[in-house]
Order: structure tokens, then sequence, then C-alpha cells
């Protein structure tokens, strides 16, 4: 959440934890899922060594993908886009496409949730390489928003645990929730940044007069 908030409302200005922080963040995730399923495959694997490889894995992906992220400049875009599309991809399926049936891949997501992870990455990293700084402001409020809605919802899940089970359906208020919650904290993202970037206009400073000029006689 903090990290999330970091990027939100000042990512556009802190270059290089955002691109450390966006990175770390997307390989985090995607570490995360490559190590799940190969755990959901490997019956042979006792809970301990599950347990460990899905605890250290994901950071240590993570990790990597960070510090590769603020060593090689182009890469770190390609990352922040990349967070930046997924976020937005992410949007786009609990909206609505969540009511669409599909075959599930491997032991935990369904085929078109993969697709709008996959395919807004692509696009968020083509984009984000091609324009880099014209978009920072726009990707790492995307960002920030993306990872703070799942955050807050873990939040509101205390008070109504509908936030979470009813989450991804449509037809509910709660699945409504995450989407707008989105919109919402993108919005204030890009107002914040959007003000804090501007350039302050410079106030010239009076001359005063030391004293009354000579009168000729």
């Amino acid at each position: 959440m903090l990290a999330s908030a970091v990027l939100l409302f000042a990512g556009g200005r802190l270059v290089k934890p955002t691109l450390f922080l966006a990175a770390f963040g997307i390989s985090y995730v995607g570490g995360l899922f490559a190590i799940r399923e190969l755990i959901s495959a490997v019956d042979s694997m006792s809970s301990t060594v599950s347990c460990v490889l899905l605890g250290v894995t994901p950071l240590v992906v993570g990790l990597v993908g960070g510090l590769l992220a603020i060593c090689l400049m182009r890469l770190g875009f390609a990352l922040l886009g990349a967070a930046a599309g997924a976020g937005l991809g992410r949007l786009v399926y609990t909206a609505g496409l969540t009511a669409i049936k599909s075959p599930t891949i491997g032991a935990h997501q369904d085929l078109i949730s993969i697709l709008c992870l996959v395919l807004g990455a692509i696009v968020g990293a083509v984009f984000m390489l091609i324009f880099q700084h014209s978009l920072l402001i726009v990707a790492t409020a995307a960002i920030g928003a993306a990872g703070a809605t799942p955050a807050l919802a873990l939040l509101a899940a205390h008070a109504d645990a509908r936030f979470l089970t009813e989450a991804n359906e449509p037809s509910s208020p709660f699945g409504w929730a995450q989407p707008v919650c989105f919109l919402v904290l993108f919005a204030a993202g890009l107002v914040i940044q959007c003000r804090c970037a501007k350039p302050k206009s410079e106030t010239r400073p009076e001359r005063h007069r030391l004293g009354t000029p000579l009168m000729s006689p």
C-alpha cells in the first residue's frame, strides 16, 4: 500500500525509485505465478519445500528485476509500462469480462484473465518504450491505482467479506467496488502529479528605490 501510494502521487518525480518499485512489483507477481504453477504441477514436493519456494522465489525475482531496471533504463521503462498495462488489463477484466466463461489455464487462472494481463503488459511496454517520460505520470498513476485497489479491498473485507467474495460478480454492487476505486485513485493521482509537475511562475522581486532622485536646480 505504501509503495503504491508513492507511485500514485509522486511517481513522475522519483524516476529511479519508480522504475525499481514498478519492476519489483511486476517481477514479483510474475515469479509468484510461475512458482505457484510449478508447485501445483509437482505432486512429490513436500509442503516445507513448496512453502519456502513460494516465499523466497518471488522475492528474489522481484529484487533482480528492480535492480536491472535501475541499471538498464530502457528495460526499466519497459517493465514500468508492462506493470501499468497489466493493471489496466486487470481493470478491464474485473469490469465485466469475469462473466464470460473461459477454460482454466494451469490450476488457478482462467484464459481471459491471463490474456487481459499479458496483452495489457505487452501494449503498455511498447507504448512506454516509445514515449517514455511523456507517459511517466499516466503510467505511475495507473500502477499506483492498480496496487492500492486490492490493498483497500482487503482492508474493506474486514468490515464486509463481500468486497472479496463478490469482487468478480458484475451483478453484485460489490463487483464494481474495485473498478470504481481504481478509476477514482487513478484520477486523483493524475490531478496531484500534474499539479506538482507544473512549473512555478517566477515572481520578479520589486526594485525598491533607495532614495529620491536628485533634482536639477
